[in-house]
């Protein structure tokens, strides 16, 4: 791996770690301030806003990231697009939010839509350089614009909610990280025109219209099951299941918000270049699934501990369904790698194809399953992340054409080291409940329990993480010895 990449890699996790502490903090306060169904209900608001912001975007970022020739003219044509879908976004959503809360009859989801409204107007100002920041893999500015949005958005958040705001306190938190965010890429700004125009409208939307279908129906995808159980259960059971599906997101996006700008931006230098990705892509992979495996199956062996001492005894409906997801997210991760190279390559339609599927998958699914409750509805998004996780797969070797053997050998020694780290974090909840410890005592021991089976079964399959970082230490132990001699 070359330095480049290492530095990019190091940063982006010191960016995503430091972001989690963050976000579990401010959830564990805010989950006490706020009550399942005002949480619920700006789920629902998020779900029309995700979609929108989706349409906004038009796949810009990735066009930006992966255009050979990034002329001024292209800039000025990407700035001009992205300024006018934000004023048409939000007008759609302001007209959209009285509509919206009659039909699901939460009178407070037309103000969460009319404040989440503003974001748009905002986000242009601070998206197109970011994406700029990612192409060059400046990912240390990108960390440090992240850490502060994600301070603000805490600190807000947790403030208002204190202060009496229930549901709005999450959009005043989101509306303010969104202003950061464009003070920053302003501050950041770097040989990049103000001035808006159209003359290279056609190539900039003929790479971004496919990404944007795709990723809608991604959107969709995320949607469904908080849709359904709006309109089919209550806020309430949407409150509890976005509560456990929010825990498991922070673990999964610790992990894909980290790799996937890096492993987008180093597919596409590669793609630019003329080399073949299939190298960085099995390796990317090795890494990506060493790490995020064993950590969404401690994640499920663990959910009562976490939910009961993050969030309190009123959020023990989510602890199952945290198990659930935990799964649903292990047997998804490897989509992250699959999607930013065929992104990264140019494989627009492919993107979009998977995504179809998915979506299909997941909305077929969602609707049959959560008229009878949140836990089948989990259950049923199991059996739509195993097929959907096959589908990527293929979708990356008709792109990348990586090596089947390579990845089934990788694969295999992940989940052998997955298996340690369950039966590690089992048996340490297990003497745990014996010695009748507390919770939080509970995950110390059961975390170092796992942390040792993790290392050593790294080591002794020699897996690739494992073997790079026997070579980390080695390392460092050796510029220690010399220089104390």
């Amino acid at each position: 791996m070359s330095g480049s990449v290492k530095r990019s890699l190091l940063f982006s996790f010191l960016d995503r770690y430091a972001s989690l502490a963050i976000n579990i903090l401010s959830s564990l306060v805010i989950a006490r301030l706020l009550k399942p169904s005002e949480i619920g209900t700006f789920s629902v608001a998020m779900i029309f806003t995700t979609l929108l912001s989706t349409m906004r975007d038009l796949g810009i970022g990735s066009y930006l990231i992966q255009e050979k020739e990034l002329t001024q003219a292209r800039l000025r044509s990407a700035w001009g697009v992205q300024l006018c879908m934000a004023f048409l976004c939000a007008g759609m959503l302001l007209l959209l939010s009285a509509p919206l809360a009659r039909y699901f009859g939460e009178p407070l989801l037309q103000s969460l839509l009319s404040v989440i409204a503003v974001n748009f107007l905002v986000i242009p100002f601070g998206s197109l350089n970011y994406a700029l920041l990612i192409r060059d893999m400046r990912f240390d500015a990108v960390a440090v614009i992240r850490l502060t949005q994600t301070l603000f958005v805490a600190g807000v958040s947790v403030g208002a909610a204190y202060t009496g705001h229930g549901a709005l306190s999450l959009a005043y938190g989101n509306l303010a990280g969104v202003s950061v965010a464009a003070v920053a890429g302003i501050a950041l700004r770097r040989n990049v025109p103000w001035l808006p125009s159209f003359s290279e409208v056609r190539r900039v939307l003929g790479v971004g219209t496919t990404l944007t279908a795709s990723s809608l129906f991604s959107a969709a995808s995320t949607s469904a099951p908080e849709f359904l159980l709006g309109k089919l259960q209550s806020m309430a059971s949407v409150g509890f299941y976005s509560r456990a599906n929010g825990l498991v997101s922070m673990v999964n996006r610790l992990l894909t918000d980290a790799t996937y700008p890096v492993a987008e931006a180093k597919f596409a230098a590669l793609n630019r270049s003329g080399e073949s990705c299939a190298q960085a892509f099995v390796l990317a992979m090795a890494y990506l699934l060493a790490v995020g495996w064993p950590l969404c199956m401690f994640l499920s062996v663990m959910a009562e501990p976490l939910v009961l001492l993050m969030y309190g005894g009123q959020w023990a409906d989510s602890i199952n369904p945290t198990r659930i997801l935990g799964l649903c997210v292990l047997l998804t991760l490897w989509t992250t790698v699959c999607q930013a190279a065929l992104v990264a390559t140019g494989q627009n339609r492919r993107v979009l194809r998977g995504n179809v599927l998915s979506a299909v998958l997941t909305v077929t699914c969602a609707a049959v399953a959560s008229p009878f409750g949140v836990i089948p509805l989990c259950l049923s998004m199991v059996l739509v992340s195993l097929l959907a996780g096959i589908v990527w797969l293929k979708l990356a070797h008709a792109s990348v054409n990586f090596d089947w053997a390579q990845l089934r050998r990788i694969i295999g020694m992940s989940a052998l080291t997955t298996a340690a780290v369950g039966a590690a974090a089992a048996a340490g909840l297990g003497l745990c409940l014996w010695l009748e410890l507390p919770r939080l005592a509970q995950l110390g021991i059961a975390l170092f329990m796992a942390t040792v089976a993790w290392s050593a079964t790294l080591l002794t399959i020699k897996h690739p993480l494992g073997m790079a970082l026997r070579s980390f230490v080695t390392a460092r132990l050796s510029r220690t010895r010399q220089g104390t001699t």
